[in-house]
């Protein structure tokens, strides 16, 4: 039997099993059983995490990132509940967005590491990455300059 998931080992990050994914949730939302989640410092529909996995993957720009709202999970979800008996993280069925972002490949059963910290420092993870990548590309546009 595994133990109590998410296990947090160090403050807003996460680490969890991949539980699979779910028609049941929008594009931006991953979920996690809502029991698991009571017993975490996460906001259900606040906060906002990063995936990625927690071996084998490159390091991303934050302005790269995908952020997702974290729900809870109960019986008003039944297929994706199902899959996050222990507090495992499921994800949406989106398979544009999963490929773009990498998340096709995660296996079930794979750990993987949830970053929040962002969201509990900022109010909007996404806003902050869209202006770090405005920036970044102000940036490259003026070394172009003659």
């Amino acid at each position: 039997m595994l133990g109590q998931l998410p296990i947090q080992p160090m403050r807003n990050t996460y680490i969890t099993l991949f539980g699979g994914r779910s028609s049941e949730l929008d594009s931006n939302q991953a979920g996690i059983n809502k029991y698991n989640l009571r017993k975490t410092n996460l906001s259900p529909h606040v906060d906002k995490v990063s995936i990625k996995k927690l071996e084998g993957e490159k390091i991303v720009p934050l302005f790269e990132r995908r952020w997702f709202e974290i729900v809870p999970l109960d019986r008003t979800r039944p297929n994706a509940f199902s899959k996050s008996p222990h507090g495992e993280i499921v994800l949406p069925e989106d398979i544009n967005l999963l490929k773009r972002h990498n998340y096709y490949y995660i296996r079930e059963g794979e750990p993987l590491i949830l970053n929040n910290v962002l969201s509990k420092v900022l109010n909007d993870p996404e806003e902050w990455s869209k202006l770090l990548l405005a920036n970044f590309l102000l940036k490259k546009k003026s070394q172009f300059r003659f």
